[in-house]
């Protein structure tokens, strides 16, 4: 029974894996090493060292956040250190917006948007490319070196921030884990180089998450606190509307999980949870307001607060490839003019004109998805391409054999983690855990996120730790169920 119990396990794992190459075809023989490396985790399961380890509880957490942040910041530091001369942004697009920020000049001629007529349109329509080179105007972060040192030390406060949310949800173990292969993968390294408002996001979400789980444990208490805690995370979620709104998904997330779950509050305890609610959405709508006001009094126009009917149009397209289309922006842009700049009434056309072309070509839908799945998850080529140097001397050295294999190797990385997090799903639905179920909800939440908008690599990355801690809780889950069966 115990040989077939572990036979059964394997059999699952090893089909999910298969399953998920089907789904993302390989670009290279690097792929084919997935199954070994899961054989490889089948034979670890008599490891009592790595199962201690993941099970381990918290004892000197300063000693860890000094080993996970030094783990963070010296690569990416050292990273910057040697390759500084040659860092260069592949697209001027952020560089011409922080010249707009600092100057004021919004009607400067912008790389890649000389189809539109109107340059205010592109502030107008993506307001959070306009707000995180304003916030670095305001930082004073004004050279692509001061921006970049200032994304490390995001990059290392996010980490310890995933360690802090890891340690709590999984063990010590768990988190330090979760932390160091957050540090230390280097695309992850890589990608502080490339210039966006992700390296801001993902830091703000993982403020949110740690901060809605100190929230969660008031309520269970009733403790007043409870009520801080979510004014707290009702201004975190506030200020992330215009980065990258991924606070938004982790929202619904708890929220949906505390619905399914809400059995098991006692009536004081709902209560606390529904004021808790209220006050989350009510300092989310006030500081999402403050940022609107603002905006509209720097661009003296008004901005589209719900650009989501945007981002359907262009890449619901069934007969595109659901990346990035200028062509289907330039449609969304007569939309928007012939409606005298009204971008409810327009939203409402391109939300029309999206349906009806998905009920035209419907048979097309699948293979759209399936190719939006490859190329928003897949690898991080696509991230590499945007942050990667410029130098015309890179294919002639070390470095550019450093992309060619990460890139290969990156698919491997994100198919184990796709792994694990699917079999940490099976594993929460049997023993409802509210939490791990939380994460589980968020980590979907992001997936349908990149099947609904453009498919870009590097959206990924603000959900990419969530994906991590699952993973992780994963591994010990399948350890200790092969504890269980080999005793």
């Amino acid at each position: 029974m115990k040989i077939k119990h572990i036979s059964e396990q394997l059999i699952i794992i090893i089909f999910l894996s298969m399953t998920l190459c089907f789904l993302w075809p390989p670009e290279s023989i690097f792929l084919f090493a997935l199954p070994f490396l899961i054989l490889f985790l089948f034979y670890l399961r008599h490891s009592k060292i790595l199962l201690e380890i993941l099970s381990s509880k918290a004892e000197n957490e300063r000693y860890n956040i000094i080993l996970i942040g030094s783990a963070a910041f010296l690569p990416r530091f050292l990273y910057w250190i040697i390759m500084r001369d040659s860092i260069r942004q592949i697209g001027e697009v952020h560089t011409i917006i922080l010249d707009s920020a600092i100057t004021g000049n919004y009607t400067s001629v912008l790389t890649d948007f000389e189809n539109y007529p109107d340059k205010l349109f592109y502030f107008r329509m993506f307001p959070h490319k306009l707000c995180y080179p304003a916030f670095l105007h305001s930082m004073g972060l004004r050279s692509q070196d001061s921006i970049l040192l200032f994304q490390i030390l995001c990059a290392t406060i996010t980490t310890i921030f995933i360690y802090k949310v890891a340690t709590r949800l999984l063990s010590r173990g768990g988190g330090t884990l979760c932390g160091l292969i957050y540090a230390l993968w280097p695309a992850q390294i890589v990608y502080f180089v490339f210039i966006s408002e992700e390296n801001i996001s993902i830091l703000l979400s993982f403020v949110l998450i740690l901060t809605v789980l100190h929230m969660e444990d008031k309520i269970i208490y009733l403790r007043s606190a409870a009520l801080c805690y979510a004014a707290m995370a009702g201004i975190t979620a506030g200020i992330c509307v215009y980065f990258k709104d991924w606070c938004l998904i982790i929202l619904i997330a708890f929220f949906t999980t505390s619905i399914l779950h809400i059995h098991q509050y006692t009536w004081q305890q709902k209560g606390t949870l529904l004021f808790c609610s209220i006050i989350i959405l009510l300092f989310r709508g006030m500081i999402k307001s403050l940022i609107v006001w603002k905006l509209e009094n720097l661009l003296h126009a008004t901005v589209n607060v719900n650009n989501f009917a945007c981002y359907l149009y262009v890449s619901l397209h069934p007969w595109n490839s659901g990346g990035y289309n200028p062509a289907r922006y330039k449609e969304y842009f007569d939309f928007v003019t012939a409606s005298n700049y009204n971008f409810s009434v327009a939203n409402l056309h391109a939300l029309k004109a999206t349906v009806m072309g998905l009920l035209g070509s419907w048979k097309r839908i699948p293979w759209l998805l399936v190719y939006k799945l490859q190329q928003g998850y897949h690898d991080d080529s696509h991230m590499l391409h945007n942050a990667r140097l410029s130098s015309p001397d890179i294919k002639g050295n070390l470095f550019h054999l450093f992309y060619s294999i990460l890139s290969k190797w990156d698919l491997i990385y994100w198919m184990t983690l796709v792994t694990g997090a699917g079999y940490a799903a099976i594993h929460s639905f049997f023993e409802l855990n509210r939490q791990i179920f939380w994460m589980i909800l968020t980590a979907v939440g992001g997936l349908l996120l990149i099947l609904l908008i453009e498919c870009e690599g590097r959206y990924k990355f603000c959900i990419q730790p969530v994906w991590l801690i699952l993973a992780v809780y994963g591994l010990k889950s399948f350890l200790l169920r092969m504890k269980n069966a080999d005793n």
